[in-house]
């Protein structure tokens, strides 16, 4: 199967290549696939992995710039860093998404305790 365009995993909007055609389609029947340049957010290929279920399951998601930042600012999805700098980015975004990541794993130790 080959596609150009997918839904954002949570919010449903698509995620359209930037170059729609066959060649830059994501071929789902390739081991490897380049990925191509996308509008609005990032599609990519997940693997699971030994101790999932889905173990040896490939599956391609897209997520939207607006869900990634969403997401990143209440620490559900966690930032490592800016790949075109090629160092950590310290910029006041990242702050405040390393914030979003320490709310976020506090909330889940005290609703251990609670429990």
């Amino acid at each position: 199967m080959k596609f150009n365009d997918i839904p954002c995993i949570c919010c449903g909007d698509i995620i359209s290549n930037i170059s729609p055609t066959q060649e830059n389609a994501i071929d789902t029947e390739r081991e490897y696939t380049e990925m191509s340049m996308w509008a609005d957010g990032e599609v990519t290929r997940l693997e699971f992995g030994y101790g999932s279920i889905l173990d040896g399951s490939v599956f391609y998601i897209g997520l939207c710039d607006s869900c990634a930042e969403l997401k990143a600012n209440n620490g559900e999805i966690y930032y490592s860093h800016d790949y075109m700098d090629n160092q950590e980015n310290d910029s006041d975004q990242a702050e405040r998404w390393k914030v979003g990541m320490n709310l976020k794993q506090r909330e889940i130790e005290i609703d251990k305790i609670i429990k």
